[in-house]
Protein backbone atom coordinates (compact mmCIF):
# COMPACT_ATOMS: atom_id res chain seq x y z
CA UNK A 1 0.00 0.00 0.00
CA UNK A 2 1.18 3.39 -1.29
CA UNK A 3 1.25 6.45 1.08
CA UNK A 4 0.82 10.21 0.01
CA UNK A 5 1.53 13.40 1.28
CA UNK A 6 -0.81 16.09 1.43
CA UNK A 7 0.34 19.21 0.56
CA UNK A 8 -2.27 21.03 2.75
CA UNK A 9 -1.96 19.06 6.02
CA UNK A 10 1.41 18.00 5.51
CA UNK A 11 -0.31 14.44 6.96
CA UNK A 12 0.60 11.19 5.18
CA UNK A 13 -2.19 8.69 3.83
CA UNK A 14 -3.12 5.89 1.84
CA UNK A 15 -3.40 6.26 -1.81
CA UNK A 16 -6.42 4.73 -1.24
CA UNK A 17 -8.05 7.68 -0.25
CA UNK A 18 -9.13 10.12 -3.31
CA UNK A 19 -9.24 13.21 -0.82
CA UNK A 20 -6.84 13.59 2.18
CA UNK A 21 -9.07 12.12 5.21
CA UNK A 22 -7.23 14.73 7.82
CA UNK A 23 -7.83 17.86 5.83
CA UNK A 24 -11.42 16.38 5.22
CA UNK A 25 -11.84 15.91 8.73
CA UNK A 26 -10.89 19.14 9.42
CA UNK A 27 -13.17 20.64 6.82
CA UNK A 28 -16.46 18.99 8.37
CA UNK A 29 -15.49 20.54 12.03
CA UNK A 30 -14.98 24.09 10.10
CA UNK A 31 -18.81 23.47 8.38
CA UNK A 32 -20.56 22.63 11.76
CA UNK A 33 -19.33 25.82 13.42
CA UNK A 34 -20.36 27.67 10.59
CA UNK A 35 -23.81 26.00 9.44
CA UNK A 36 -22.47 24.29 6.55
CA UNK A 37 -21.63 20.81 5.70
CA UNK A 38 -20.71 19.26 2.12
CA UNK A 39 -22.18 22.13 0.65
CA UNK A 40 -25.54 22.11 2.36
CA UNK A 41 -27.05 24.17 5.31
CA UNK A 42 -27.87 22.47 8.47
CA UNK A 43 -30.56 22.38 10.12
CA UNK A 44 -30.94 24.07 13.12
CA UNK A 45 -32.10 22.11 16.60
CA UNK A 46 -35.07 21.90 18.24
CA UNK A 47 -35.60 21.77 21.31
CA UNK A 48 -38.01 18.61 23.13
CA UNK A 49 -40.62 21.69 24.66
CA UNK A 50 -41.17 22.68 21.07
CA UNK A 51 -41.93 19.57 19.65
CA UNK A 52 -44.27 19.04 22.84
CA UNK A 53 -46.22 21.83 21.60
CA UNK A 54 -46.18 21.51 18.13
CA UNK A 55 -48.04 18.03 18.67
CA UNK A 56 -50.17 19.72 21.53
CA UNK A 57 -51.42 21.91 18.33
CA UNK A 58 -51.50 19.23 15.74
CA UNK A 59 -53.59 17.40 18.24
CA UNK A 60 -56.15 20.43 19.02
CA UNK A 61 -56.64 21.21 15.41
CA UNK A 62 -57.72 17.78 14.62
CA UNK A 63 -60.01 17.68 17.66
CA UNK A 64 -61.39 20.86 16.49
CA UNK A 65 -61.66 19.33 12.78
CA UNK A 66 -64.15 16.84 13.95
CA UNK A 67 -66.06 18.63 16.39
CA UNK A 68 -66.65 20.99 13.44
CA UNK A 69 -68.04 18.12 11.24
CA UNK A 70 -70.52 16.83 13.83
CA UNK A 71 -71.99 20.21 14.40
CA UNK A 72 -73.08 20.25 10.56
CA UNK A 73 -74.68 17.19 10.00
CA UNK A 74 -78.48 16.89 10.10
CA UNK A 75 -79.74 15.81 13.55
CA UNK A 76 -76.45 16.10 15.80
CA UNK A 77 -77.21 20.34 16.07
CA UNK A 78 -76.74 20.10 19.52
CA UNK A 79 -79.61 21.62 21.13
CA UNK A 80 -79.91 22.62 24.52
CA UNK A 81 -82.17 21.43 26.56
CA UNK A 82 -85.73 22.29 27.00
CA UNK A 83 -86.96 22.84 30.81
CA UNK A 84 -90.83 22.35 31.12
CA UNK A 85 -92.70 23.73 33.14
CA UNK A 86 -95.21 22.83 35.68
CA UNK A 87 -98.94 23.68 34.81
CA UNK A 88 -100.08 26.26 37.58
CA UNK A 89 -101.93 25.18 39.60
CA UNK A 90 -106.03 25.48 39.14
CA UNK A 91 -107.24 28.47 41.25
CA UNK A 92 -110.40 27.86 43.39
CA UNK A 93 -113.05 29.65 43.02
CA UNK A 94 -114.60 30.00 46.50
CA UNK A 95 -118.52 29.01 46.39
CA UNK A 96 -120.14 25.90 44.37
CA UNK A 97 -119.48 25.59 41.23
CA UNK A 98 -122.03 23.67 38.85
CA UNK A 99 -120.39 21.61 36.46
CA UNK A 100 -121.74 21.73 32.78
CA UNK A 101 -124.86 19.38 31.77
CA UNK A 102 -124.74 18.01 28.37
CA UNK A 103 -128.13 17.00 27.39
CA UNK A 104 -128.17 14.80 23.71
CA UNK A 105 -129.75 15.60 21.42
CA UNK A 106 -132.29 12.85 20.07
CA UNK A 107 -131.34 10.85 17.10
CA UNK A 108 -134.24 10.46 14.29
CA UNK A 109 -135.18 6.98 13.45
CA UNK A 110 -135.32 6.74 9.16
CA UNK A 111 -137.83 3.85 10.06
CA UNK A 112 -139.68 5.63 12.12
CA UNK A 113 -141.71 8.71 10.72
CA UNK A 114 -142.44 10.01 13.88
CA UNK A 115 -139.00 10.81 14.84
CA UNK A 116 -139.10 9.83 18.47
CA UNK A 117 -136.37 8.09 19.51
CA UNK A 118 -136.44 4.46 21.80
CA UNK A 119 -133.92 2.71 23.65
CA UNK A 120 -131.28 -0.39 22.11
CA UNK A 121 -130.06 1.66 19.50
CA UNK A 122 -133.44 2.81 18.32
CA UNK A 123 -135.71 -0.06 18.51
CA UNK A 124 -139.23 -0.08 18.52
CA UNK A 125 -140.72 -0.59 22.02
CA UNK A 126 -142.81 -3.60 20.45
CA UNK A 127 -140.16 -4.27 17.60
CA UNK A 128 -141.65 -8.20 18.53
CA UNK A 129 -145.37 -7.52 18.24
CA UNK A 130 -146.98 -9.92 15.96
CA UNK A 131 -150.85 -10.62 14.47
CA UNK A 132 -152.02 -14.25 15.36
CA UNK A 133 -152.74 -14.25 11.73
CA UNK A 134 -151.73 -12.22 9.44
CA UNK A 135 -153.63 -13.37 5.92
CA UNK A 136 -156.84 -15.39 5.80
CA UNK A 137 -159.81 -16.33 4.50
CA UNK A 138 -163.26 -15.74 6.13
CA UNK A 139 -166.29 -17.53 4.72
CA UNK A 140 -169.76 -16.06 5.48
CA UNK A 141 -171.11 -16.38 8.97
CA UNK A 142 -167.57 -16.64 10.42
CA UNK A 143 -165.93 -14.85 12.79
CA UNK A 144 -162.11 -14.38 13.98
CA UNK A 145 -160.69 -12.65 16.64
CA UNK A 146 -157.25 -11.21 16.11
CA UNK A 147 -154.88 -10.90 18.53
CA UNK A 148 -151.09 -8.74 18.51
CA UNK A 149 -149.23 -9.98 21.39
CA UNK A 150 -146.25 -8.27 22.64
CA UNK A 151 -147.98 -5.48 23.13
CA UNK A 152 -149.02 -3.85 26.24
CA UNK A 153 -150.62 -0.61 25.80
CA UNK A 154 -154.15 0.37 24.00
CA UNK A 155 -154.42 -0.90 20.78
CA UNK A 156 -156.99 0.10 17.99
CA UNK A 157 -158.64 -2.02 15.30
CA UNK A 158 -159.98 -0.78 12.00
CA UNK A 159 -160.63 -2.34 8.67
CA UNK A 160 -159.86 -0.67 5.21
CA UNK A 161 -163.26 -1.56 3.65
CA UNK A 162 -165.86 -2.03 6.34
CA UNK A 163 -167.99 -3.07 3.26
CA UNK A 164 -165.97 -6.55 2.93
CA UNK A 165 -165.31 -6.68 7.18
CA UNK A 166 -165.43 -5.55 10.23
CA UNK A 167 -163.25 -5.12 13.20
CA UNK A 168 -164.05 -4.40 16.97
CA UNK A 169 -162.70 -3.24 19.37
CA UNK A 170 -161.34 -6.27 20.89
CA UNK A 171 -159.81 -7.52 17.58
CA UNK A 172 -163.22 -9.62 16.03
CA UNK A 173 -163.23 -9.39 12.59
CA UNK A 174 -166.81 -10.19 11.13
CA UNK A 175 -166.84 -10.94 7.40
CA UNK A 176 -169.88 -8.59 5.04
CA UNK A 177 -169.37 -9.51 1.37
CA UNK A 178 -166.91 -11.15 -1.30
CA UNK A 179 -163.87 -9.21 -1.40
CA UNK A 180 -160.59 -8.47 0.06
CA UNK A 181 -160.05 -5.75 2.83
CA UNK A 182 -157.15 -5.24 5.44
CA UNK A 183 -157.30 -5.23 9.29
CA UNK A 184 -155.03 -3.31 10.65
CA UNK A 185 -153.69 -3.14 14.75
CA UNK A 186 -152.31 -0.17 15.72
CA UNK A 187 -150.12 1.34 18.77
CA UNK A 188 -147.63 4.20 19.66
CA UNK A 189 -147.73 4.73 16.10
CA UNK A 190 -146.94 1.74 14.80
CA UNK A 191 -149.25 -0.53 13.26
CA UNK A 192 -149.20 -4.73 11.86
CA UNK A 193 -152.31 -5.72 9.14
CA UNK A 194 -153.61 -8.89 8.28
CA UNK A 195 -155.19 -9.97 4.82
CA UNK A 196 -159.02 -11.07 4.55
CA UNK A 197 -160.47 -12.51 1.95
CA UNK A 198 -164.41 -13.02 2.28
CA UNK A 199 -165.76 -15.72 0.41
CA UNK A 200 -169.24 -17.20 0.54
CA UNK A 201 -170.54 -14.54 2.05
CA UNK A 202 -174.59 -14.68 3.41
CA UNK A 203 -174.20 -18.65 3.41
CA UNK A 204 -174.20 -20.38 7.22
CA UNK A 205 -170.85 -22.85 7.93
CA UNK A 206 -171.07 -25.45 10.21
CA UNK A 207 -167.25 -26.51 10.29
CA UNK A 208 -164.76 -25.29 13.28
CA UNK A 209 -162.39 -22.39 12.71
CA UNK A 210 -159.16 -22.07 14.84
CA UNK A 211 -159.22 -21.02 17.88
CA UNK A 212 -159.44 -17.64 18.61
CA UNK A 213 -162.82 -17.35 16.73
CA UNK A 214 -165.86 -16.16 18.75
CA UNK A 215 -168.17 -18.60 16.78
CA UNK A 216 -167.87 -21.86 15.48
CA UNK A 217 -169.36 -22.30 12.02
CA UNK A 218 -167.96 -24.39 9.36
CA UNK A 219 -167.64 -24.35 6.12
CA UNK A 220 -169.28 -27.09 3.62
CA UNK A 221 -166.98 -29.59 1.96
CA UNK A 222 -163.41 -27.58 2.85
CA UNK A 223 -160.53 -29.78 1.44
CA UNK A 224 -157.60 -29.70 3.47
CA UNK A 225 -154.06 -28.29 2.52
CA UNK A 226 -151.79 -30.93 5.19
CA UNK A 227 -149.99 -32.63 2.63
CA UNK A 228 -150.15 -31.10 -0.60
CA UNK A 229 -148.27 -33.12 -3.52
CA UNK A 230 -145.84 -31.83 -6.10
CA UNK A 231 -147.43 -31.87 -8.86
CA UNK A 232 -150.98 -30.62 -10.86
CA UNK A 233 -153.24 -28.69 -8.91
CA UNK A 234 -155.66 -25.99 -9.02
CA UNK A 235 -156.32 -22.90 -6.86
CA UNK A 236 -159.55 -22.85 -4.11
CA UNK A 237 -161.02 -20.38 -2.11
CA UNK A 238 -160.35 -17.13 -3.53
CA UNK A 239 -163.49 -16.84 -5.28
CA UNK A 240 -162.20 -13.15 -4.90
CA UNK A 241 -158.58 -13.49 -6.00
CA UNK A 242 -155.29 -14.65 -3.83
CA UNK A 243 -151.78 -13.34 -4.37
CA UNK A 244 -149.10 -15.24 -5.80
CA UNK A 245 -146.11 -13.87 -4.00
CA UNK A 246 -142.17 -13.64 -4.46
CA UNK A 247 -141.70 -15.21 -1.33
CA UNK A 248 -143.49 -17.30 1.55
CA UNK A 249 -145.16 -14.76 3.72
CA UNK A 250 -146.95 -12.01 3.31
CA UNK A 251 -144.36 -9.67 3.17
CA UNK A 252 -143.04 -10.70 0.19
CA UNK A 253 -143.98 -8.76 -3.18
CA UNK A 254 -147.31 -10.45 -5.05
CA UNK A 255 -146.16 -11.26 -8.53
CA UNK A 256 -149.61 -12.01 -9.93
CA UNK A 257 -153.33 -12.70 -8.88
CA UNK A 258 -155.30 -15.76 -9.74
CA UNK A 259 -159.06 -17.26 -8.54
CA UNK A 260 -160.93 -20.30 -8.24
CA UNK A 261 -160.07 -22.98 -10.78
CA UNK A 262 -156.56 -21.61 -12.40
CA UNK A 263 -154.73 -23.96 -13.03
CA UNK A 264 -150.41 -24.37 -10.87
CA UNK A 265 -148.36 -27.03 -10.79
CA UNK A 266 -146.79 -27.40 -6.54
CA UNK A 267 -142.83 -27.83 -6.80
CA UNK A 268 -142.45 -28.13 -3.08
CA UNK A 269 -143.12 -27.53 0.72
CA UNK A 270 -141.08 -23.92 1.88
CA UNK A 271 -142.93 -24.41 5.45
CA UNK A 272 -145.34 -22.66 7.46
CA UNK A 273 -148.29 -23.80 5.18
CA UNK A 274 -146.42 -22.08 2.36
CA UNK A 275 -145.83 -23.77 -1.31
CA UNK A 276 -143.38 -22.92 -4.09
CA UNK A 277 -145.20 -23.59 -7.09
CA UNK A 278 -145.35 -22.45 -10.75
CA UNK A 279 -147.65 -20.69 -12.94
CA UNK A 280 -148.39 -19.16 -16.24
CA UNK A 281 -147.76 -15.41 -16.00
CA UNK A 282 -148.73 -12.72 -18.50
CA UNK A 283 -147.45 -13.44 -21.37
CA UNK A 284 -147.32 -17.22 -20.95
CA UNK A 285 -144.42 -17.38 -19.43
CA UNK A 286 -143.95 -20.03 -16.67
CA UNK A 287 -142.78 -18.21 -13.09
CA UNK A 288 -142.27 -19.32 -9.83
CA UNK A 289 -144.29 -17.73 -7.11
CA UNK A 290 -145.49 -19.02 -3.76
CA UNK A 291 -149.24 -19.53 -2.38
CA UNK A 292 -150.76 -20.26 0.93
CA UNK A 293 -151.71 -24.09 1.04
CA UNK A 294 -154.94 -23.62 2.04
CA UNK A 295 -155.90 -22.44 -1.56
CA UNK A 296 -154.00 -25.15 -3.05
CA UNK A 297 -155.78 -28.40 -3.90
CA UNK A 298 -153.93 -31.31 -5.68
CA UNK A 299 -155.72 -32.56 -8.72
Amino acid sequence: MAMKYCPDCGEKYSDTYKYCPFCEEEEILREEKTGRHMGRRTKPSVSPITLILIFLIAVMAVLLIHLLKDMRMPGNTPTEPVTQEEPAAPTEVPGDVEEPVITEEPVEDPEDPSGEVTPDNQSPANSDAKLNREDMTLSGGETFRLVLSGVTTGVTWTSSNEAVATVSDNGTVTPMKNGMCEISATWDGQSRACIVRVVNAGSATSAPVEPGTTTTPSVPNTTTTTGLKAGAAKVIHAESGVYIRSGAGTSYQPLATVKNGADVKVVKSAGDDWYEITFIASGGKTTTGYMKGEYLQNK
